[in-house]
């Protein structure tokens, strides 16, 4: 019988945690790129909980970060840039670089909110009021009566007070 290779797998956590948080890959990019058969990769999976976990861990990372980036999308957002310029001189005698000026500027964006984000999130999050069309005519007329309040309500241009 063939020597397990999950002790090398084991080892490369930190590298495969880095390639599903900061690269995104899929367990199938993982398989690929893993210098283990596909049999091995759902077998040590379901066989070592800590690789399961480790691999279960990070996907609900990824999500996080989608449905946060979702909301601010969907709500828009106030983004803050700073940019720094500096001038160089150099001084004869040492030949290292003086600061001569320099000037820090701070950028507010006011991103705005998306509203085909939002109808997307309500319609995963409140299927109540948002789902289907079939979904909205089980519901009752006081129901439905509310929901069409909100979507005309959120389909009215309102003015920026900014």
């Amino acid at each position: 019988m063939a020597k397990s290779k999950y002790p090398i797998i084991k080892e490369m956590f930190p590298a495969i945690q880095h390639l599903i948080i900061n690269k995104g890959y899929s367990e199938a990019q993982l398989i690929e790129v893993l210098p283990i058969s596909k049999d091995s990769f759902y077998r040590y999976k379901r066989e070592n909980s800590d690789f399961s976990d480790l691999l279960k861990k990070n996907q609900e990372v990824i999500l996080a970060g989608i449905e946060d980036g979702l909301y601010k999308k969907a709500m828009g957002q106030v983004l803050i840039e700073t940019v720094e310029e500096y001038e160089f001189t150099v001084d004869e005698e040492t030949e290292e670089e003086i600061i001569t000026k320099g000037k820090r500027k701070v950028i507010k964006k006011q991103v705005a909110a998306d509203g085909k984000v939002g109808m997307f999130l309500l319609h995963k999050l409140d299927k109540t009021f948002w789902g289907s069309q079939e979904q909205k005519e089980n519901l009752d007329v006081d129901q439905i009566a509310d929901a069409q309040t909100l979507e005309d309500l959120l389909s009215e241009e309102i003015e920026d007070p900014i």
